[in-house]
């Protein structure tokens, strides 16, 4: 799908640029601090899928808020807030959420987020949250960009996981549930991608050696191997094994997927009771690294968060001729953007 951007009433972080992004979710606050994002024109997601991946990211939350439809207005240089509408979607919505802003909103009754340990990031720029916007793009530059040996399928001459998978499931691919077509296998949860302790947080998987078995392999289409490596697509087995497309794929592979709706043959194969079938916990490690690359964080503050790079934006703009190259980067929209709402007022404080 080609690269369409809107304009909208804040600054895109790259994140959110690079996604396409057209319906964005804001943290509780006044301050328009962006949570998580979807391209919708490719993500396809009601508000009950998107309160269940929330949970997934932030499990003590459930129930705690409710989705409100909000305006985003600029009151300095990277800084918005929010003017809320005081109508709420409801959660168990099943058609897709429409394009735009939207702000989670205390549920009346309940504690701010913050008083609940796990419940919320209080701060975006902790070290912890910090660590769970990066790994996905580390992992990628890492891992799936280079061959590395703790990801081959042949342990020694009498065990092969790439062969196994395949007699396993009869040739078969378990997202289309078709026959016939190349087929390739894929891990689910690449074992080199154990070297980050907390990829995958329970089971008691830690290293590379504890994933390494053929629960953590599944057959596919060869086509849907990278896509599905690369997190353009995972499989919500909590709505039924349902497919999920979050990136950019070619016309071939999104017309499989849109196709296949839900991945019956991997369903059937994790409820036939063999003890070597695809692992469900897997599957959910996979899905919610899918919403850590696509759909959590992107805020433009943790790329101009920074006082001092506020501060050399504004002299590069007091500076640049009107023809510079400046003016069409990001920091040079927005400044130019600034000047236009604040060129007869004093910026607010």
């Amino acid at each position: 799908m080609p690269s369409v951007q809107r304009e909208h009433p804040f600054a895109l972080s790259q994140k959110s640029i690079r996604l396409n992004r057209d319906t964005f979710i804001f943290r509780p606050s006044d301050d328009a601090v962006l949570l998580a994002g979807l391209c919708q024109r490719v993500t396809k997601a009601s508000p009950r899928q998107m309160k269940r991946w929330l949970e997934y990211l932030f499990p003590r939350m459930r129930d705690m808020f409710s989705l409100e439809p909000v305006a985003v207005h600029r009151v300095n240089l990277f800084s918005y807030c929010l003017t809320h509408s005081n109508v709420m979607v409801s959660w168990k919505q099943e058609t897709p959420l429409s394009e735009g802003y939207y702000a989670l909103c205390p549920t009346k009754g309940t504690l701010y987020p913050h008083h609940y340990r796990g419940a919320w990031p209080v701060d975006s720029y902790t070290d912890k949250e910090e660590k769970i916007r990066r790994r996905p793009e580390i992992y990628e530059d890492d891992f799936l960009e280079k061959v590395h040996s703790r990801n081959e399928f042949k342990i020694d001459e009498q065990t092969n996981f790439k062969i196994l998978a395949l007699q396993r499931d009869e040739t078969r691919c378990l997202i289309t549930n078709t026959t016939g077509a190349a087929q390739d296998v894929s891990w689910i949860v690449p074992p080199a991608f154990m070297r980050q302790r907390d990829y995958y947080q329970s089971e008691g998987y830690k290293t590379y050696k504890d994933v390494r078995m053929l629960s953590n392999c599944i057959t596919m289409r060869k086509e849907l191997v990278t896509p599905f490596l690369e997190n353009a697509f995972g499989i919500d087995v909590d709505d039924d094994f349902r497919v999920v497309i979050f990136g950019n794929v070619d016309e071939t592979t999104r017309n499989l997927l849109e196709d296949a709706q839900y991945a019956d043959g991997l369903r059937q194969a994790c409820a036939s009771g063999r003890e070597d079938a695809p692992k469900r916990c897997f599957l959910l490690a996979h899905f919610r690294w899918c919403l850590c690359s696509h759909f959590l964080g992107g805020d433009i503050k943790e790329e101009y968060g920074d006082l001092n790079k506020i501060l050399a934006v504004m002299e590069q703009g007091e500076k640049a001729a009107d023809d510079a190259q400046f003016w069409d980067t990001i920091p040079g929209r927005e400044y130019r953007a600034f000047q236009e709402i604040f060129s007869n007022d004093d910026p607010p404080d």
